[in-house]
């Protein structure tokens, strides 16, 4: 058994009002009355209830009955009811889920009003109460039709549940008094009154479209107020006989008593009362009403004039504040109602239309707006929309249903204004309801939703992707030409070639390539002068074939290995008789100058595969100044750059005559006077040539005076490893990526060879408030892009971040470096050689990098990317009120719909209680605290499911928690396990927070 993770009780879900039963079509055609009666109490109340219907007279009245049973369990229910013999044969039998009291007895009149075309009048009668007598019916209809009126309102006998007479509640003259209501509804607020409004007892007009408000307690009476105060012509009211015997202490009164919402209700009730009887009086004409206020238009302004205690000063500041910049939302003023204290909204009068057809773009449009507001809209229903001159909507309930962002509210709200303003669907249809989780959720089941909302909201954050500051880019030029890069290899090199050939590539073919990569193979295999490995010829040769395969070198080229074709390269070269290629002190001598007659460009840029290439600055253009250093007439050879500080400033190429000697493991050559030197001076020695080429070379320079130059700028530079440096490659790597990015330690400065010690090289510590921890590995570049526009658009730039990547073999290394060196000194960079797994990258990005116990870790993946501008900012105002992890809302656009829960009191019994989600983040002394093996399973690194193996501990040791509900973060998935993969995935969750071994201990 796993776990239950969080999810709400009451959710969105369908009303599904559908008939279980109905009278023949001649009936329903005749029916011109219909008695409502929603299945609130059942058995003998209910009884009770329907066979008062039936005894009413109904000659000449061609009444029916709508008996509406609501609840997951609605037709179970209904199936054990035993209608009247008088009313068998015209009663409706109406199943729904929709979940209060108001909600169904608004889905009988809408019912009503759609399927009973012939129908004039609709009687309410609670499945408690019975009619009074039996001409109640018939006398409340003539009534009706006698006056015109839209609603007839009776008086009734108020009996206890078992029927016996408490008192009587009659309809008398006064109710259509404005005044005398108010008064009535005072006493009722007060608790005083000795008869309510007999609110109960209503008979409504047909295709009126009066409904019931959708409140917890006193909508009958709201409603029947209403027409008292407003319309009151339009009333009619019966003293006798009485219309009904109302039962008090029902169920739904109980309940309303027991929560306190009775009183509430019939206080809020005559505060309403009170605004509308005074607003009634002002100049100008009233555009509506509702739960919270009146609206009236005067002078081309609107003011929604808000009943006392409905708003409160916050509410108030946070509306101004949030509501501006856009059509959707009017941005009020508020001030003080001087005659009631309360509050009253002003904005500008616009000529609209009603909402009433669908439309999708408008819909879309408007919950953009809503999103860029970072506000939701929550009382979705049509009256509460507008629509503009240029069809766009607008929303007019400006009030508390407007709330601040939170994912869950939108997502509903959405679903809501879709399922009205595309599909059509009924204002009622789509509520939050109690939910039924052994079917598929609502998003699963409303047609189109799932992918109209997943492309709003990426819509959304693709704006303000769009939004961000573009970044510098370097500026690339050509391949040139003239040029060709030569790597030259041995045997030797097999077990790092890969990472050193992607390096030395990646690293020198920016700002402008090469006419070719070329990689020289040695195929000498050994002895090797001092030799550090084994070597491997056929595993260096597939690795060169898989490179040029990945397009990374253009060729590969084997020195010669036939006696003859030696013998000539050494003639041409030397002017000696030699057949070996390598020299009396065992340097490869034949393979590079053989080599050089390869080459069809001018110049060749020349290095050994072990060379270690630094780049401060990947725009700075060193192939041009080397080429320029080699126009001279005396330059036959330009050396790269070694390790400088980088205020020393461009150094200018130059030598003294006859100097330097050739640079060998990276320089650069002009083969056209080089080969004219030829043959270069050169002895055998024991059968072997007794020098190396650059020697000779350099023996020419002195001769002739010739020279190689040194100098340079000090973004770009080179080291090079000694063999003893070169056993430990996560070590060597680790040099590597530093020296790449151009860090190197003070006492590397101004050397050729690597000789600061293992421990200097080290990456940039942390110590801001907030830093960003991403990790990734093969991260497609445009993922990467997307993860730095991310970062970029943050209105909070005060921030820094750690970029780990796990030895990515589908990358440029320096894309990274591309994608984030506009963070500068915000930025630490690894970049694995060696693959160390996640949990051992987040104990070095959190323990190892970050140097501030109090630092806001906030982690991310490298495929995904922050969403929202104010993310950083919002982490660190939380963190500043106290807050020790904060998550936020993730976006996942494969599952556009999915809210997270996140219950920090039950993390690790609701199985991880969604606390391990995207955005998150925590302190750093949290992370610290955490056990040693916290990330070890079986004694082995937790490679899946790290984040529930972290946050759930932190979150256990948390002091303040916190959620943000608004979308922070784009988490998109690629990876989709099949049934199998899914319950190994819950099995080793389960085992990571030790739920397997309790659920055992519990069986």
């Amino acid at each position: 058994m796993i776990p239950p993770r969080p999810r709400d009780e009451i959710e969105l879900d369908t009303r599904e009002l559908r008939v279980n039963r109905q009278p023949v079509e001649s009936v329903r055609d005749a029916t011109r009355v219909i008695v409502a009666v929603a299945a609130i109490a059942t058995g003998a109340q209910l009884t009770r209830c329907l066979e008062s219907i039936a005894e009413q007279s109904c000659e000449g009245l061609d009444f029916g009955v709508a008996l509406l049973f609501d609840g997951l369990d609605a037709a179970e229910t209904a199936s054990g009811v035993l209608l009247p013999a008088a009313i068998g044969d015209r009663t409706w039998v109406l199943l729904a889920n929709c979940g209060s009291a108001p909600r169904s007895r608004n889905a009988l009149l809408e019912f009503v009003d759609l399927n009973v075309a012939g129908c004039r009048w609709v009687a309410r009668l609670d499945s408690d109460d019975r009619f009074a007598a039996p001409d109640s019916l018939a006398t409340a209809v003539a009534a009706g039709e006698a006056s015109g009126v839209v609603a007839v309102l009776g008086g009734n006998r108020v009996v206890d549940r078992e029927g016996r007479l408490l008192r009587l509640n009659p309809a008398t003259s006064a109710l259509v008094d404005p005044t005398q209501v108010l008064l009535l509804l005072g006493a009722m607020a007060e608790g005083n009154a000795e008869n309510e409004i007999p609110s109960c007892n209503l008979l409504l007009r047909a295709q009126s479209g009066l409904r019931y408000p959708d409140m917890a307690s006193a909508e009958d009476h709201w409603l029947v107020a209403d027409l008292l105060i407003h319309r009151p012509g339009d009333v009619a009211v019966v003293a006798e006989p009485l219309f009904a015997d109302y039962a008090v202490n029902g169920p739904a009164t109980v309940a309303a008593k027991g929560a306190a919402r009775y009183a509430a209700a019939r206080r809020a009730l005559y505060e309403a009362a009170t605004a509308w009887i005074r607003v009634q009086s002002l100049p100008g004409r009233i555009l509506g009403h509702g739960q919270e206020a009146i609206v009236r238009e005067y002078d081309w302004r609107v003011f929604k004039h808000f009943y006392r205690g409905i708003l409160k000063d916050e509410k108030v500041a946070w509306l101004a504040q949030s509501l501006g910049g856009t059509t959707a939302i009017p941005a009020p003023t508020f001030d003080r109602d001087e005659g009631s204290d309360a509050w009253v909204a002003t904005y500008p009068f616009k000529q609209t239309t009603a909402f009433d057809a669908p439309d999708e773009h408008a819909v879309e449009c408007f919950l953009l707006e809503c999103l860029r507001l970072n506000v939701v809209c929550a009382n979705i229903k049509r009256s509460n929309f507008r629509v503009g001159a240029l069809g766009e909507l607008i929303y007019i309930d400006v009030g508390n249903w407007i709330i601040p962002m939170d994912v869950s509210y939108f997502r509903d709200a959405s679903a809501r204004l879709f399922a009205i303003g595309v599909l059509g669907w009924s204002d009622e249809e789509l509520l939050r309801r109690r939910g039924d989780h052994s079917r598929a959720e609502i998003w699963e089941r409303l047609p189109g939703f799932s992918a109209f909302y997943g492309r709003l909201v990426e819509t959304r954050i693709r704006e303000a992707w769009a939004s961000a500051p573009s970044r510098p880019r370097s500026k690339v030029t050509p391949c040139n030409p003239e040029v060709t890069l030569v790597i030259k290899a041995c045997a030797m090199d097999a077990r790092f070639a890969r990472e050193q050939i992607v390096h030395i590539v990646d690293q020198l073919a920016a700002p402008s390539g090469f006419a070719e990569r070329v990689l020289l193979v040695d195929p000498f295999t050994g002895p090797f002068l001092r030799q550090h490995d084994a070597g491997d010829l056929e595993g260096l040769m597939e690795t060169a074939r898989t490179l040029v395969a990945a397009g990374v070198l253009d060729r590969i080229v084997v020195g010669p290995s036939d006696a003859e074709e030696i013998r000539q390269v050494n003639a041409r070269w030397f002017a000696v008789d030699c057949a070996h290629t390598h020299s009396s002190d065992d340097v490869p001598v034949t393979p590079q100058v053989w080599a050089f007659d390869g080459i069809a460009t001018r110049y060749v840029l020349q290095c050994d595969l072990d060379v270690l290439v630094g780049r401060r600055r990947r725009d700075h253009d060193y192939l041009a100044e080397m080429l320029a250093a080699c126009e001279p007439d005396d330059v036959v050879c330009v050396a790269f750059n070694i390790p400088h500080a980088s205020e020393d400033g461009f150094n200018r190429y130059d030598a003294p005559p006859g100097e330097y000697k050739p640079e060998v493991r990276l320089g650069l050559l002009d083969l056209h006077r080089l080969r004219r030197l030829r043959p270069l001076p050169a002895t055998v020695v024991n059968g072997r040539i007794g020098t190396t080429w650059y020697r000779a070379l350099h023996a020419v320079q002195r001769r002739d005076g010739l020279r190689t130059v040194r100098g340079g700028h000090p973004d770009t530079f080179y080291l090079h490893p000694p063999n003893v440096r070169k056993g430990e490659p996560c070590t060597l790597g680790r040099i590597r990526d530093l020296v790449a990015q151009g860090i190197v330690p003070v006492a590397q400065l101004g050397q050729w060879d690597l000789v600061a010690p293992d421990e200097d090289w080290r990456y940039p510590a942390r110590f801001e408030d907030v830093v960003v921890l991403a990790r990734g590995r093969n991260t497609p570049v445009e993922k990467v892009e997307r993860f730095a526009t991310g970062l970029r658009m943050q209105d909070d730039q005060s921030f820094g971040v750690v970029v780990i990547d796990d030895a990515s073999v589908d990358m440029r290394p320096s894309h990274l470096q591309e994608a984030l060196g506009w963070l500068g000194d915000r930025l630490t960079l690894v970049r694995h050689s060696r693959p160390r797994g996640r949990a051992q990258n987040n104990l070095l990005g959190v323990t190892g990098l970050c140097g501030n116990p109090m630092t806001m870790i906030v982690v991310v993946d490298l495929d995904d990317a922050l969403a929202d501008r104010a993310a950083i900012g919002t982490i660190r105002g939380l963190a500043g009120q106290g807050h020790d992890v904060v998550l936020a809302a993730p976006f996942r656009p494969d599952v556009p719909t999915k809210v997270y829960r996140p219950c920090f009191d039950r993390a690790r019994a609701t199985f991880g209680g969604d606390v391990w989600i995207h955005l998150r983040a925590f302190r750093k002394a949290l992370f610290d605290a955490l056990p040693a093996d916290a990330m070890k399973l079986d004694g082995d690194w937790i490679e899946n499911h790290d984040d529930y193996a972290t946050m759930v501990p932190i979150v256990e040791r948390s002091a303040s928690p916190i959620y943000v509900p608004r979308y922070l973060y784009w988490h998109q998935r690629t990876t989709v396990l099949d049934k199998a993969g899914m319950r190994l995935r819950d099995a080793t969750i389960m085992r990571i927070l030790g739920l397997a071994r309790v659920l055992e201990g519990e069986s």
